[in-house]
């Protein structure tokens, strides 16, 4: 699902407005070359920190944040993974 963070009304008559609850999350701030950067990282957080953590994930939408300044260089992006305590 691809789509923008707004705290209005859909300005858009074919989007369709989701609302995401709540909820606590884990942030994975990355930069670098842009897609692999972000593929790693997303890579990790599955591999490599979730296994590890005492967290799981929380069954409502992830996002992904992107700044992209017109070049595939030096990337910054967020990725916001919902979470909940492991029970």
């Amino acid at each position: 699902m691809l789509g923008f963070a707004t705290t209005k009304d859909n300005p858009f008559d074919d989007l369709e407005q989701i609302s995401i609850e709540e909820s606590l999350w884990a942030i994975f701030p990355n930069q670098g070359l842009f897609p692999s950067t972000l593929q790693e990282t997303t890579a990790n957080i599955y591999s490599k920190w979730l296994p590890s953590s005492d967290y799981e994930v929380a069954d409502i939408p992830g996002i992904s944040f992107t700044k992209h300044n017109g070049t595939s260089e030096n990337v910054y992006s967020e990725i916001w993974l919902p979470v909940k305590k492991k029970i």
